[in-house]
C-alpha cells in the first residue's frame, strides 16, 4: 500500500474539553505501547473552540467535522444555529484553497429538513468565513423512499439517514467590474455568487 506519510504532514485533533483531550492522549499513549508504530504521521491533540479557531487562514488541506454541528444545533440556550454558522465560517477560513471540508451529519439534504439546514447554516457560514472564494458542495447519502400512491397511510421518513458533505474550496472569485452605475451597499451585499450543489445516492 501507499505510505500515507508521503501526502500527510500531520493530523490535528481538536476538542473543546481539556478532559477529553487528556483522555485521548492517554489512550493514544496506551495504544502505542501495545502495538508497534505503523505510521510516522504526527498526531497532535489540542484544546480549541471551533467557533474561534487559533489558526491562520488556510492552515489545513482537509477538515473533518463529525457530529459537532448536530450537537451544537440542539443547544437549549437558543444560540445553536448561530454557533453552527460560526463553526462553518471558521472551517471555511482555515481550509486551503483547493482543500476540502468533510461534514458528517444526521441532517440529510435529500429531504427538506436537511436542505433547509444546508441553506440556513452551511451556506451562510461558508460565505461569512471565505465568501471571496468559490465553493462546491456534494451531498452523499441515501435517498428518501417515495411512498406508493396506492398506500395513503405511507409517509416519507423525516430523514433517510446521515449524509456526508464534501465541500470544496475553490480559487478566489474575480471582483465584479465597476459599471459606473451606483449600487446601494446593502443591495450589493445581497448579490452573492451561487454555490453549486450535487447529490450522490447509494
Amino acid at each position: 500500500g501507499v505510505d500515507a506519510s508521503n501526502i500527510i504532514r500531520e493530523v490535528v485533533c481538536l476538542d473543546y474539553s481539556e478532559n477529553v483531550i487528556e483522555a485521548m492522549k492517554a489512550e493514544q499513549k496506551l495504544r502505542s505501547t501495545k502495538k508497534p508504530k505503523t505510521s510516522s504521521i504526527p498526531l497532535i491533540y489540542e484544546v480549541a473552540d471551533a467557533r474561534k479557531l487559533p489558526y491562520k487562514n488556510e492552515s489545513f488541506d482537509l477538515l473533518l467535522e463529525k457530529g459537532t454541528l448536530d450537537a451544537m444545533l440542539s443547544d437549549r440556550d437558543g444560540n445553536g444555529p448561530e454557533n453552527c454558522r460560526k463553526i462553518v465560517s471558521e472551517c471555511a477560513r482555515v481550509v486551503t484553497s483547493g482543500g476540502c471540508m468533510v461534514i458528517v451529519s444526521h441532517l440529510n439534504a435529500h429531504v427538506e429538513s436537511g436542505l433547509q439546514w444546508l441553506n440556513d447554516i452551511v451556506v451562510p457560514g461558508l460565505r461569512n468565513g471565505a465568501g471571496e472564494y468559490g465553493w462546491k458542495v456534494e451531498v452523499h447519502g441515501a435517498e428518501a423512499d417515495i411512498p406508493n400512491d396506492e398506500n395513503e397511510d405511507e409517509t416519507l421518513p423525516e430523514s433517510p439517514g446521515p449524509a456526508v458533505y464534501i465541500i470544496r474550496k475553490g480559487s478566489l472569485l474575480p471582483k465584479p467590474e465597476k459599471t459606473g452605475v451606483h449600487v446601494d451597499e446593502e443591495e450589493e451585499e445581497d448579490v452573492q455568487p451561487s454555490i453549486p450543489l450535487r447529490f450522490f445516492t447509494y
